[in-house]
């Protein structure tokens, strides 16, 4: 994953949105329940596990986010209720 999506991803988990995550190398697939400067904190089959976030990719939604246009146009992609 890039760092781009990394920020978006956290941004997410840290509005309390369920974020899911498939390490590549393991191909395990975890909920994500923080995220630190290299790592994701993930819960996998009831154990936490912390994967480089460089190993993982984004399943949340089913197909992948493109973060780097959310940032360019955020009003478009706004889901608050506010």
């Amino acid at each position: 994953m890039k760092q781009i999506e990394f920020e978006g991803m956290c941004e997410l988990s840290y509005e309390g949105r369920l974020t899911w995550v498939e390490n590549t190398s393991s191909h395990e697939k975890g909920r994500v329940i923080s995220c630190g400067n290299d790592a994701i904190e993930v819960e996998v089959s009831g154990r936490r596990e912390r994967w480089d976030w460089r190993d993982c990719e984004e399943i949340t939604h089913g197909y992948k986010v493109k973060y780097d246009e959310v940032k360019k146009h955020p009003h478009e992609f706004d889901t608050h209720t506010d």
